[in-house]
């Protein structure tokens, strides 16, 4: 789990127990628009959540790509071919 997960975890179930008893105290006009609230500060953290698991998916393709790059330099002689699952194969060429 990355610095900013664990942050977004701790910053909700910090807000989730302050609406929560605050929700239990308040008339029901000012329930509805803490709940509202709620609603947006997980919409916010569930945005900064996602971008930062998307990030993370960017760098292991690019570090993927490199690594098939590096693999198929170190064999010139042979014609590289990638299965669907990204495995290499490498076949002499004739």
């Amino acid at each position: 789990m990355t610095v900013e997960g664990a942050l977004s975890l701790w910053l909700l179930g910090v807000l989730l127990v302050a609406v929560v008893s605050n929700v239990c105290r308040a008339p029901r006009g000012e329930a509805a628009s803490m709940l509202l609230g709620l609603g947006g500060a997980v919409v916010v953290l569930g945005v900064v959540y996602l971008r930062t698991v998307f990030n993370q998916v960017r760098k292991l393709q690019r570090a993927n790509e490199a690594l098939k790059r590096r693999i198929a330099a170190d064999h010139p002689n042979d014609d590289v071919s990638v299965a669907d699952d990204g495995s290499l194969t490498f076949k002499p060429r004739r």
